[in-house]
């Protein structure tokens, strides 16, 4: 709002037109994607704010914290990461806690599936060509203290600049989970949920 109040003001001496487009629903995007629903961005193109009059060139505005009061910063390309949920479920035959070693229990791998994940962006992703995050950020499973889970399900984020590195970590978090779940005799579901591309 403060870039087009300032532009308005000289709107006189400003060769072209300016067009301003307020992106709403920006972050319900994960709430729609079962039902296919559009918001944010993709409603509002399909709905035409591309159109009459097309823009030559778009510039993206966001709030980031970092940079003192009254000062703005750009950079070409990617500026902030893509969002994706990440969802994993693990699940084996849960037993008794005080019988470890039970063929039975298999849903302990889920804490070697959340050291495994770290290695993707510390030993399989290229680091130089774009910074890239996965963090595991819940953990729910079991009832009681005494008794190993069926099921433990996680869920994160990743986040990253490129198309090619995302695809990769999508790829690489796969396998990782699924070959630690069987390495134990239990299965990993994983499930990516893709929000938003880089900005």
């Amino acid at each position: 709002m403060a870039t087009a109040e300032v532009l308005t003001a000289m709107k006189d001496r400003l060769p072209g037109t300016v067009k301003f487009m307020f992106q709403p629903a920006e972050e319900v995007r994960a709430f729609l994607r079962r039902s296919r629903a559009r918001a944010g961005r993709q409603a509002m193109i399909k709905e035409g704010v591309l159109a009459d009059p097309r823009p030559d060139a778009v510039f993206g505005l966001h709030m980031v914290s970092g940079l003192p009061a009254g000062r703005i910063g750009y950079r070409p390309g990617a500026a902030m990461a893509s969002a994706d949920e990440l969802r994993i479920k693990v699940t084996g035959r849960q037993g008794h806690a005080g019988y470890p070693c039970a063929r039975s229990i298999r849903s302990r791998p889920a804490a070697q599936i959340v050291l495994g994940a770290q290695t993707i962006v510390s030993r399989r992703t290229d680091l130089m060509k774009s910074p890239t995050v996965l963090s595991i950020s819940t953990i729910n499973g079991g009832s009681r203290f005494n008794i190993v889970p069926e099921i433990v399900e996680m869920t994160g984020t990743i986040r990253t600049y490129d198309a090619e590195v995302r695809k990769g970590v999508h790829r690489d978090l796969k396998q990782v989970a699924e070959n630690i779940a069987a390495s134990a005799d239990a299965k990993a579901e994983v499930e990516i949920i893709e929000l938003y591309d880089p900005l």
